[in-house]
């Protein structure tokens, strides 16, 4: 057998000591390492979490402009153009004009009424006189309904045309209105005081 020097097993007893050290700090320390990067991996899912939350909040921002926006496009493809609450009803005339005849109907008269502003818009309105046949009057109030600019027809008057030989039978009254983002003047631009 072999003998080792006192020196030789002293080095080799205060290796194993420093071993068995070194083996319970392990013991030890090691969950406490472990939960600290167990901690740091967490608050990093939980910055995350934070993040796509944000991102999920500005999403539901821009999802919500972006409809709004087409709302508002809509809106603005349903309304007619024009300057001034004058024109618009100008312009309801002219298109109602176009839609009584390309019915077959004849317009006898139109009127318009005093426009009526709104929150965003201002409300235009027009009474027609005319006279057509039941077909006429169908494909009439279907033109005016599929308009875009949309149409609305607010009231209707039916009266029979006595008669057998009338190619229009039906007179009728409508008040047909429509809107417009021209807003009404003010009292004092109308009136030209300060």
């Amino acid at each position: 057998m072999m003998r080792y020097s006192r020196r030789s097993r002293r080095l080799v007893a205060a290796g194993l000591a420093l071993l068995g050290v070194g083996i319970a700090a392990a013991m030890v320390v090691g969950p406490f390492e472990w939960l600290r990067r167990q901690n740091e991996e967490r608050q990093a899912l939980f910055d995350e979490v934070e993040s796509l939350r944000a991102q999920l909040v500005d999403r539901e921002q821009i999802i919500a402009e972006r409809q709004r926006l087409e709302r508002t496009q809509l809106l603005r493809s349903d309304m007619i153009r024009a300057d001034t609450p004058m024109l618009a009803g100008a312009a309801l005339q002219g298109t109602l004009g176009n839609l009584v005849q390309s019915s077959g109907g004849v317009l006898e008269a139109a009127a318009l009424d005093p426009p009526l502003a709104l929150d965003a818009f201002t409300k235009v309105h027009a009474r027609v006189d005319l006279l057509v046949d039941i077909e006429g009057l169908r494909d009439l109030l279907y033109a005016i309904e599929t308009h875009r600019p949309t149409l609305i027809v607010e009231a209707v008057t039916l009266k029979r045309r006595s008669g057998n030989d009338l190619l229009h039978d039906l007179d009728v009254t409508m008040q047909i209105a429509a809107f417009t983002k021209a807003p009404l003047p003010t009292t004092t631009a109308a009136t030209g005081t300060n």
